[in-house]
Parts: C-alpha cells; sequence; structure tokens
C-alpha cells in the first residue's frame, strides 16, 4: 500500500480483482474518483478514461478533446484519433459546428494514423454538417481533405470532384491559404499520376499565392509538389525545390508536410534510380515519421524502399520486405500495396519462383482504376517481361501497350524506355522518342555496350545483364556470372541458350541446378546454412563454421527466410521439416541434389 494509491504485484490480480466488481460498482467508482482526480490537475487523457468508464457524456466531450490535443502535440495520433472517437460517441448532444469541428478533427488524426477508412468516414459526416451551416470555407477544406483520403484506396473519380469542389468554392471567396492548398491539392493529385503539366501548372499557383499571403505550409506543400513533378520527367532540379520543401517544413516544424516531403523524395530517388539518395531518404524517412506517430507517410516510405532493393539485386531484402508489409496491417493504401505487389512479383519471375501471377492480377486490377501511369506502368512492364520469358509473345504486346496508352500525352522517360524495351523485343518500335531514359535508349539503338556501362555505373546488375545478353560470347558469359549471381533462372537459361547456339563449349551449369533436390528453391549453400539452423548453431557459430563472415550469415538467413515464406528461425526450421528439404529421421541431412557446386 502506497501513501495516495494501491499497486499490484501481478496484472493478473489487478484483472481478478477487477472482475469481481459488479459493472455498476465500477461505474460509480470512476465516476467517484473523476472529480477528485480532477482537483488534482490530472492528465486530460486519464479523466478521459475514467469519464469513459463511467459512462459520463459531459465529462467525455469536455476531456477527450483536450486529451487528443495533446496526444497529437505529442505525435501519438493514432491516440488522439482515439481520444476523439470517445467524444463522438457522446456528440448527438452537442451543437452542430461543435459535432462538425470533432468529426473533422478525428478525420485528420485517422488520416496521419494511417487509418484511411475511418478519415473518410468522419470527414464525410463533416461535410455534411458543414454544407448545412453553409461555412464554405470550410467545407472546401474538408474537400480538400476527402481528396487525398479517396486516392489513397484508388478511388479516382472521388477525389478528383472533391479537389475540383474545393476550387470552385474558395476561387469565388476572398484568396487565401485555403485556396493557396487546395491548389497544391490538385498539383499533387497530378503529381501521383504523373501528369507533369497539370502538377506544374497548379503547384505554381499555389506557390505563387502561398508567397503572396505568407503561407510556409503551404509554400513548403506547394514545393514539394513541383519538384515532384519535375523529377517525375527526370529533370534533376526537381531536387532543388523538394529539398527547399523539406528544409522548409522541418524548421517550422510542419510534421505532415515534412513527412510528405521525405516520402515524394524516396519515391523520386527510387523512380530516378539514385540510390543513395533514396537510401538517405529512407532512414531519415522512417525515423521522423515513425517518432511522430505519422504512420500514414512511414508506410509508403517503406513500401517505395522495395523497388530501390529490387533493383540493386537485393532481391531477397527487397522480397522479405514486400512480404512482411503485405502481410501486416501498416501498408493500407492502394498505392503502397500496388508498389510492393509488384516488387515481389518482379522477384519470383525472375527467380523463376511460382506466385508471380497472381500478384501481378491483384497489382493490375488495383492500377488501373487509380489512372496513375508509373503504377499502371511498372505492373505492366513486370507482366510483359514475365510473358516474355514464357513466350507468350502475343501478351507481351498487350501488356506493353496498356502502358504505353496510359503515357501518352506525358512525360515519363523510365516507365516508358522500360514498357518500349519489353515491346522492342515482340515487335519493332518505330523512331525512339526524345524523353526516353538513356540507358533504355541505349538498348533501344542497339548499344549493348554502352547500355551495359551505364547500368553498371547506376549500381543495377540486372539490366546491366539484360544489355549484356545481346552482345557476342563474351558479354554473355559474363551477363550468366551475373545472372546466376543474382539465381535470375529465366534469363540466364535464354543466355545459356544463345551460347549453344554460337556453339560455346562447357556453359556454367549454374547454381539452379543444386537446387532441384528442394522444393523450395534454395541454393546448396542456403541448404547447408538451414541444416546447421536446425542443429542449433547461432549466427557466431555459424560464421565461424563455415569460415565466413557474420554479415554473409546473416545474408543466408534472410534469404532462406524469404523462400520459405517464414518470418523466424524457428519457423524456418519447422518449414524445412515440413517441405521435405531436412528429413525427420536425420536432421542433419537435407534433401539437396549432390551435385558439385
Amino acid at each position: 500500500m502506497q501513501t495516495d494509491s494501491i499497486g499490484f504485484r501481478h496484472e493478473l490480480a489487478r484483472r481478478a480483482v477487477l472482475e469481481a466488481i459488479q459493472p455498476e460498482r465500477v461505474r460509480a467508482l470512476h465516476a467517484q474518483v473523476l472529480p477528485i482526480l480532477a482537483q488534482h490537475g490530472t492528465d486530460p487523457a486519464r479523466l478521459t478514461h475514467h469519464a469513459s468508464l463511467a459512462r459520463l457524456g459531459d465529462a467525455v466531450l469536455e476531456y477527450a478533446p483536450l486529451a487528443a490535443k495533446e496526444a497529437a502535440r505529442l505525435g501519438a495520433h493514432r491516440e488522439a484519433a482515439a481520444h476523439l472517437g470517445r467524444a463522438l460517441q457522446y456528440a448527438s448532444a452537442v451543437t452542430p459546428q461543435l459535432r462538425a469541428d470533432l468529426l473533422e478533427r478525428h478525420a485528420v488524426e485517422s488520416s496521419l494514423a494511417n487509418q484511411t477508412r475511418e478519415a473518410i468516414a468522419s470527414a464525410s459526416a463533416a461535410l455534411a454538417l458543414r454544407r448545412q451551416a453553409a461555412d464554405l470555407e470550410a467545407e472546401a477544406r474538408v474537400l480538400s481533405l476527402l481528396s487525398q483520403e479517396y486516392r489513397s484506396i484508388g478511388e479516382k473519380a472521388n477525389a478528383d470532384e472533391c479537389v475540383s469542389g474545393a476550387i470552385r468554392i474558395l476561387e469565388n471567396l476572398p484568396h487565401g491559404s485555403a485556396l493557396a492548398m487546395a491548389y497544391s491539392w490538385r498539383s499533387l493529385l497530378a503529381v501521383n499520376r504523373g501528369w507533369d503539366r497539370e502538377a506544374l501548372e497548379f503547384g505554381q499557383r499555389a506557390l505563387a499565392l502561398a508567397r503572396e499571403i505568407g503561407d510556409r505550409a503551404a509554400e513548403a506543400h506547394a514545393l514539394c509538389n513541383i519538384g515532384g513533378a519535375l523529377l517525375g520527367t527526370d529533370d534533376r532540379a526537381g531536387y532543388e525545390p523538394l529539398e527547399r520543401s523539406l528544409a522548409l517544413a522541418l524548421e517550422e516544424r510542419l510534421e505532415d508536410h515534412a513527412a510528405r516531403a521525405y516520402r515524394t523524395l524516396l519515391f523520386y530517388a527510387a523512380l530516378t534510380h539514385d540510390f543513395p539518395r533514396a537510401r538517405q531518404a529512407f532512414q531519415e524517412g522512417v525515423e521522423y515519421c515513425e517518432e511522430r506517430g505519422i504512420f500514414s507517410h512511414s508506410a509508403y516510405i517503406r513500401a517505395y524502399y522495395t523497388p530501390c532493393e529490387l533493383d540493386r539485386g537485393e532481391w531477397a531484402r527487397a522480397a522479405r520486405m514486400a512480404s512482411e508489409l503485405l502481410r501486416g496491417s501498416e501498408a493500407t493504401g492502394v498505392q503502397q500495396r500496388i508498389t510492393l505487389l509488384a516488387s515481389l512479383a518482379t522477384v519470383r519471375l525472375r527467380r523463376g519462383d511460382p506466385g508471380a501471377d497472381e500478384l501481378l492480377a491483384e497489382a493490375l486490377e488495383l492500377a488501373v482504376p487509380t489512372c496513375e501511369l508509373n503504377r499502371i506502368g511498372r505492373v505492366a512492364a513486370a507482366r510483359a517481361e514475365q510473358a516474355w520469358y514464357a513466350g507468350r509473345y502475343a501478351e507481351v504486346a498487350r501488356e506493353t501497350e496498356l502502358g504505353l496508352r496510359h503515357l501518352r500525352g506525358h512525360t515519363a522517360p523510365w516507365i516508358h524506355g522500360e514498357l518500349l524495351f519489353w515491346q522492342s523485343r515482340v515487335q519493332p518500335v518505330g523512331p525512339i522518342a526524345e524523353r526516353i531514359a538513356e540507358p533504355y535508349r541505349l538498348m533501344l539503338a542497339g548499344e549493348w555496350r554502352s547500355a551495359a556501362g551505364a547500368w553498371e555505373r547506376l549500381g543495377m546488375p540486372y539490366e546491366r545483364a539484360l544489355a549484356l545478353a545481346e552482345g557476342p560470347e563474351d558479354a554473355l558469359l559474363e551477363a550468366l556470372a551475373i545472372l546466376d549471381g543474382l539465381e535470375a533462372g529465366p534469363l540466364a537459361s535464354i543466355v545459356r541458350q544463345r551460347l549453344r547456339k554460337l556453339g560455346v563449349r562447357g556453359v556454367p551449369r549454374g547454381p539452379r541446378a543444386a537446387t532441384r533436390g528442394n522444393p523450395a528453391g534454395l541454393t546448396a549453400r542456403e541448404v547447408e546454412v538451414l541444416r546447421l539452423l536446425v542443429s542449433g548453431h547461432t549466427n557466431s557459430k555459424l560464421a565461424k563454421r563455415m569460415h565466413v563472415s557474420s554479415k554473409t550469415v546473416e545474408h543466408h538467413v534472410s534469404a532462406i527466410l524469404d523462400k520459405l515464406d517464414v518470418h523466424t528461425r524457428t519457423e524456418a526450421v519447422a518449414a524445412a521439416f515440413g517441405l521435405g528439404i531436412v528429413k525427420p529421421d536425420s536432421s542433419t541431412s537435407p534433401a539437396v541434389s549432390q551435385e558439385p557446386r
């Protein structure tokens, strides 16, 4: 017993005591303690807790908004949304204006907490009340919020209708911050779709008005969109306004705008294959967002980083990240899911592993309604690539045409180049457009050696092998070594066929032959690691036993977890027995081919 409270040694004991008290008595006790705590200046969150359990609506309405404000200040946006949700349970008793205020605040906090459906529900209810009150500026503000939430779930028509409605209202009112932000929101929708001209037009309108009225938040938002629009056309000058946006948001402590700047910076660094910049944006952005509870942006940042790992040849890491995010509850946005599905599917199709078809079918179904050319183009390119490996050339033409159709009238050098490259595998592509990313322009022009050099400078081994695969014997052998290192079975098989047609003898068989004895596609080295894991070896013991570094062991273990589609070593061991990779009667005898490595 303490002087001012009672403590329990165990949580089970506390629960047992609580459950022994009748519900009516529990409510009475909470009601009794509430005014005492309020007199002692207890924090609003605790007061909200007792008021909620006492079912005292007036007290909840008094304390929950205060608790939400403090939680939001501390970056606990999920907690803030929960507090406001409690207040809304009793909001029927308050004025329509106060109810609208609570609903709008709940929508904002839910949005930041990555609770998109809840944000849409509350914002829609707030919108109806704002319209009833003929509060035009507030109506436009809620419409702007709704436009981005609808975009997150892939509802293009609703997103467009909301932002256009906001602009129509605000252009007939004295021009101010709300109109600057509405212009910027429209710019952002265009940026996301790759519509660079519209994005720049409305971004510049937003920036000019923001600077005229001295609105730093709208200025940071507009600069972010302008930078994204320029980078989407591969104009590296876009980094300057984007980095100014980030610096301004950090300086003014505009947390949502700073998080959006990190997210945009990563997306375009990944799109243009600027991996050092992408890595920095990923690390700083995730840390910034998660420290402040801005999970809506951190989820995007994590999803957008998977293509970087894929392009760098870190396929096991890319697949693991994508799998974990797809299985979890964090990546709820349609754009996030499309990115993750495409990354995971591309790893699988390039390895020749099963499961890519289903992933790409879902990705395409989600991507087309968004009208976002980067999403559609990326999925279409992956589907064309898979069809080419399988010799389904009519499908290659159909998938590339789908992607190219969405690009018409827009400038997207990297996606455009990738789609044209795969189209060129099955049919002539005609004159090469000027705005094509340089490595693809070189490949389309048949300058395979220069293209391979360009891909090497970017740090993209698979694309380098694709270019080398168009060359003579020495280039083909170099491509094969890269592909075997990546375990890129389908393309490696094509390269081997080309070498044999040239009469080359002693073509390396590659690592895939050593994996035929197990159904998970593990290499012989990975099976050796798994066998030692089954025997209970730690990383340090594995490194010593195998005469490699701990980092190399970590890489092998990560690859094993990904291929077995598990999260822990214990699950990997169970999967090894379940798949027959390790026999139950002899845990040290894996089912693997004994062909030489």
